[in-house]
């Protein structure tokens, strides 16, 4: 794998910590506010908005401009905003720093990838390194919530955001450094957005996969935001403790899940059929739609756990599942367009999945959550992952796009 990859994993591990802090804090920021679960699942969700309403036109710039000044410039606006979450002394400055994370993730995001896979010598190599690429979310994801939870016990909860926006300052230098691979001055899209975007939707093994990995997002987002609250509230555990052990899985079953989808997620690709296409997209699907099939009634035992170390190990299994599909997930969404339009596509898929995923999952949970018990309200979560499953086989027999 090239340094260029290398960098990039570093660049998302910190993304996804900045991102995370805010999990493991949340509980310690509704005390101060006097916040509900409604609120507390809004609040977290705001990231979202930022995130999702700019990916479009990062997609769009992506196809036509420097790819490395505009992933630079989103590394930098998420460093500062991450620093002005600590520094907020009312509620809703926090809500505008916590969009403006989202604004400078969001060019990371839908450029990253795309390109990732330009610079590869050998194109079928995709899956294998966004596997290594995505690996960086559960280490980043459980090293927010540890380093956050313990900076809320230990100090205040400004802290994780002072300390934790650190990094990206220097990260956001050597992004800079990169230069666009040599054979990208022949793939620059000349469509306009409104031609792009019908080539897309008309894309039916991108629909599917997209709609599918939506229903994925859902589930997973609220598992991530509730999972130390479920902790505390429910089993009774400190903040700490909850973190510290959810944390802990994360790590294992997300590296885990995470390499073995970048290495098996060819799985189901008939011999001799290479590793790009339209049979490539489809073995992705296919992969992922057990990977959800097998963690959707360990979720559901999951909240119907009864201490916090049953708690942990059956998520530990289903974040392993839903790691897995990871990065064949997003192998399908690149290999299902034309490189030109990769960036564009990776921006209507993260618009998609978190307008319709982890923006509603929180608040609905959270608001389910005030009128019932909470493992019934976590329960939406799971039903989300099984359809999920569902969507994903149907975008295994999806036709391609030439076909239509």
């Amino acid at each position: 794998m090239n340094s260029t990859l290398w960098l990039l994993t570093l660049v998302n591990l910190i993304c996804y910590l900045d991102r995370y802090i805010i999990t493991a804090v949340a509980p310690k920021i509704a005390l101060e506010f006097a916040l509900t679960h409604a609120q507390t699942g809004l609040f977290m969700s705001l990231f979202m908005v930022g995130y999702m309403l700019t990916s479009p036109l990062f997609g769009y710039f992506g196809d036509r401009r420097s790819r490395p000044i505009l992933m630079g410039v989103g590394v930098l606006i998420w460093s500062l905003a991450t620093l002005a979450s600590g520094l907020a002394a009312l509620f809703w400055p926090l809500l505008i720093a916590r969009a403006l994370v989202g604004v400078g993730e969001a060019s990371f995001a839908t450029l990253a990838p795309p390109f990732i896979r330009d610079s590869l010598e050998d194109e079928s190599r995709i899956n294998r390194a966004l596997g290594v690429f995505y690996a960086a979310i559960p280490i980043g994801a459980a090293a927010g919530i540890i380093w956050g939870g313990w900076m809320a016990e230990a100090y205040h909860w400004r802290w994780a955001f002072y300390l934790g926006a650190g990094p990206g300052f220097a990260l956001a230098v050597l992004v800079w450094t990169l230069r666009e691979p040599g054979h990208r001055v022949r793939e620059v899209s000349q469509d306009s957005p409104a031609v792009s975007l019908k080539a897309l939707m008309a894309n039916a093994l991108f629909r599917w996969s997209v709609l599918a990995y939506t229903a994925q997002t859902f589930a997973l987002g609220g598992f991530s935001a509730w999972a130390p609250q479920y902790g505390m509230t429910v089993l009774g555990v400190s903040l700490t403790d909850s973190s510290m052990k959810i944390g802990a899985s994360t790590v294992l079953s997300g590296l885990i899940g995470t390499l073995l989808g970048g290495k098996w997620g060819h799985y189901f690709l008939a011999p001799g059929t290479g590793k790009g296409g339209p049979e490539a997209v489809r073995a992705f699907n296919k992969f992922c739609a057990w990977t959800s099939v097998l963690a959707t009634p360990i979720a559901f035992f999951a909240f119907r756990a009864t201490s916090i170390n049953e708690f942990v190990i059956l998520l530990f299994f289903v974040q392993l599942f839903i790691f897995a599909a990871l990065a064949p997930a997003n192998s399908a969404i690149i290999s299902a367009v034309p490189a030109k339009m990769a960036a564009t596509a990776f921006a209507v898929s993260i618009f998609t999945i978190h307008a319709l995923g982890d923006v509603i999952s929180p608040p609905l949970a959270g608001y389910l959550a005030d009128h019932m018990p909470m493992p019934d309200a976590m329960q939406v979560l799971v039903l989300a992952l099984g359809v999920s499953s569902v969507i994903w086989f149907v975008g295994a027999r999806a036709p391609s796009a030439a076909s239509k």
